[in-house]
């Protein structure tokens, strides 16, 4: 079943499924009032519109079914949290949230149809297409640079893979071919490479490799599980997160992709969800576990200044 459990156990684990301990929430500012980002239920997976303005993000906060055994639907608001507005609302699990470069549409994964199934939509919610309809695992996609294709990781070889298609869903083709799991792809800005997560030296690193698949290289060897990174707008580092599934702790860590230096702690006890950047490199977000559920916040790239997301 390569790694659809694991995958699983991290969006519950993202989810607030169990109870946090509330000392994490130190060094957090400010007062933080009721909003679809602090009521019942969790926030989590932060992704910053290109401009910078708008943040999506997944939330099963009131208004969402809860009586499902995993349901989340997607939400847009300020890069402040202010003004929530649900995007989906189909009673299933949306994720895998990724802006268009010009931020007009949004590609995330759905399971609406029975199996998860690669969708855009237009950045308001409304117009949402299927782009895979198969009978596979299609997830985790990512816009090229130009916006003409969608990087994404799917079941289709038998085991996780990357694969590339058009961003009308055409022509998908596999970029890696392994009998091990690769995932979480994202394009670099320049559009020459693509970072991703594999276990094909024994546990989950993070890799890089050229658009076109070749020249595959590992940036991370710990024994934790490395997840989701994200290249910082000027393509020089990558964030992740990294911890393990025993204890259900989670750092957030950023690397040099072309250094010899090793991964340096950016924030410690964060949930497992995707970290992002704001396009002009001054801002990070991510998720973290307060009182048993998932809040965003936001801090400076070097982890200083931790803010949560929940400004009304």
């Amino acid at each position: 079943m390569w790694r659809a459990i694991g995958l699983l156990m991290v969006f519950l684990a993202a989810c607030g499924g169990e109870n946090r301990p509330a000392s994490e929430s130190s060094n957090v500012e400010g007062e933080v009032p009721t909003s679809v980002l602090t009521a019942p239920g969790s926030a989590t997976h932060p992704a910053v519109s290109p401009d910078g303005s708008r943040l999506a993000f997944m939330s099963n906060a009131p208004g969402v079914a809860v009586d499902l055994p995993i349901n989340f639907e997607i939400f847009v608001s300020t890069t402040e949290g202010s003004d929530p507005v649900k995007l989906t609302d189909n009673q299933v699990f949306d994720a895998d949230i990724a802006w268009s470069p010009n931020g007009g549409r949004i590609a995330f994964k759905s399971y609406q149809d029975g199996n998860d199934e690669i969708y855009v939509m237009n950045a308001d919610g409304s117009g949402a297409s299927n782009l895979t309809q198969n009978e596979h695992s299609d997830f985790q996609p990512h816009w090229s640079s130009d916006g003409t294709l969608l990087v994404f990781g799917s079941d289709r070889n038998g085991q996780g893979d990357i694969f590339l298609m058009n961003a009308d869903g055409s022509d998908a083709r596999s970029l890696t071919r392994t009998p091990y799991s690769d995932s979480s792809p994202r394009w670099s800005p320049d559009g020459r490479r693509i970072a991703f997560v594999s276990d094909r030296d024994g546990n989950d690193d993070v890799y890089v490799m050229d658009r076109s698949g070749a020249n595959v290289r590992r940036l991370t060897s710990s024994p934790d599980a490395d997840w989701s990174p994200r290249w910082s707008p000027d393509g020089t580092t990558l964030l992740f997160i990294s911890g393990n599934f025993s204890e259900d702790r989670w750092n957030l860590l950023a690397l040099e992709v072309d250094g010899d230096s090793d991964p340096q702690l950016i924030v410690e006890g964060v949930d497992s969800g995707n970290p992002s950047w704001h396009p002009g490199g001054s801002k990070i977000f991510f998720g973290r576990y307060i009182d048993g559920e998932s809040r965003l916040f936001s801090s400076r790239p070097d982890g200083s200044d931790i803010r949560p997301l929940a400004r009304d």
